[in-house]
């Protein structure tokens, strides 16, 4: 049988960066603040959540999902900004 392939190669990139989250909190009225202890407390606030997976070594695969957890509660894909009531 003359069943044989030719010799192939292929170039393979990892991707060793993790990927970076940061997050802004807004107040009532759409303001950023800072998130320090002397910032954080009322009533009213907002956070958002931005994530990148910067390039390194010309290699970057990307962002899948953001994932938050308030509390004891149970893990969440975040989508949209989180209202928060209350902050101390």
């Amino acid at each position: 049988m003359n069943n044989k392939e030719e010799n192939n190669s292929y170039e393979i990139f990892i991707d060793l960066t993790p990927p970076i989250t940061t997050a802004e909190l807004r107040d009532i009225n759409g303001q950023s603040v800072g998130l320090t202890p002397t910032n954080l407390a009322g009533t009213g606030f907002t956070i958002q959540f931005m994530g990148t997976d910067p390039i390194s070594g010309g290699v970057s695969s990307g962002l899948k999902k953001i994932e938050y957890k308030i509390n004891n509660g149970q893990w969440d894909k975040y989508s949209n900004e989180i209202k928060l009531d209350f902050l101390i």
